[in-house]
């Protein structure tokens, strides 16, 4: 008969503790958990190692567990979840196990399995410091904005330094139009971590939305003071910098955006718009045609592009633009990126 017996050992040479399990035949010991599964940063290693482990006892479900979470890391998302499958059908009380399926789930975009595995994880766990915060994630993303803001709330209940709750939930305030409590949240996640890039993007976006300008110009100055390559900072800044008139500027962001990302389309927009006001109308025609090769149904750029046929004096065909894009309606502001 094979008897599992697990500890946990301060392993000094490592300089650290790791858990191992040792099977037992006839009380001898006949294999040795290899550490690399649960421990090592590379997730090659750790597969190979889990597998190794799940080999030698393929009930020993922390292996499926922890090479799920290796897969996951390698982008193998489904063989990701059977093993979470397995873990759970070995343990179905294995909190960490329902956190890493709806992970992958949500990856998947398959959002209501995502929440069923974390309510249950939430169930087997109601103090799990990551739980409601993925839960709260996905009712967001399928616009269940105040069951997203319950779940944010317990989080920071739960750890008043989670920063990234109070991000997520100024995200949600700021998609239901409530800006100042949004700009009280990111404010929070500013203060808990002052280098968090998407707390000021987000706080940008609320400070535009109540024509705020020079506050939103400032919190996107810094996003790109602490990463000069991220593309939305650039685009963030130079619409603002469109609102106020500062033409010139804003045509500096956009080229930059571009330069940063040459597939963003958006820049291509924002410079036809910016084109179009300072009279270059010809200039704001390519910009849009450029813009609508990769997105022909966008209603923002076809109405753009109507207004620049309009400047040029083909209005049949800016007509035919504009009523294209009052058949697509009218987009509203992108999501808030974390």
């Amino acid at each position: 008969m094979v008897r599992v017996s697990c500890h946990t050992l301060g392993a000094m040479s490592l300089g650290r503790s790791f858990v191992f399990c040792v099977a037992l035949v006839a009380g001898r010991p006949t294999a040795l958990a290899n550490p690399d599964c649960h421990q090592s940063e590379d997730p090659d290693r750790s597969v190979q190692a889990c597998t190794q482990l799940i080999k030698q006892n393929p009930r020993h479900g922390d292996a499926y567990n922890s090479r799920g979470n290796a897969y996951v890391a390698l982008g193998q998302v489904d063989r990701a979840i059977e093993d979470y499958d397995r873990q759970i059908k070995i343990n179905p009380r294995h909190a960490y196990a329902y956190n890493g399926r709806g992970d992958a789930l949500k990856t998947k975009g398959h959002l209501d399995r995502a929440i069923e595995d974390y309510t249950k994880q939430i169930d087997i766990n109601p103090r799990h410091p990551y739980a409601y915060c993925a839960r709260a994630d996905a009712y967001q993303e399928v616009g269940e904005l105040d069951r997203a803001i319950v779940d944010y709330d317990k989080q920071i209940e739960i750890n008043p330094r989670h920063g990234y709750a109070y991000n997520g939930r100024g995200n949600a305030h700021l998609a239901k139009g409530e800006f100042d409590r949004a700009i009280e949240d990111y404010s929070e996640q500013i203060a808990i971590d002052p280098r968090h890039l998407y707390a000021y993007a987000g706080r940008g976006n609320a400070y535009r939305e109540t024509s705020q300008l020079d506050r939103a110009i400032e919190d996107y100055s810094k996003q790109i003071a602490i990463d000069t390559q991220h593309a939305h900072a650039y685009a963030g800044r130079g619409e603002t910098y469109e609102e106020a008139g500062l033409l010139e500027r804003a045509m500096q962001d956009y080229n930059k955006q571009i330069e940063v990302n040459p597939t963003h389309p958006d820049a291509l927009l924002g410079l036809a718009r910016a084109n179009l006001k300072m009279g270059n109308a010809e200039r704001a025609l390519r910009d849009a045609d450029r813009f609508l090769a990769r997105h022909p149904d966008n209603p923002q750029a076809l109405q753009t592009r109507a207004q620049i046929l309009q400047a040029l004096g083909r209005y049949e065909e800016g007509i035919a633009d504009l009523e294209r894009a009052l058949a697509k309606g009218q987009p509203e502001r992108g999501a808030v990126p974390r």
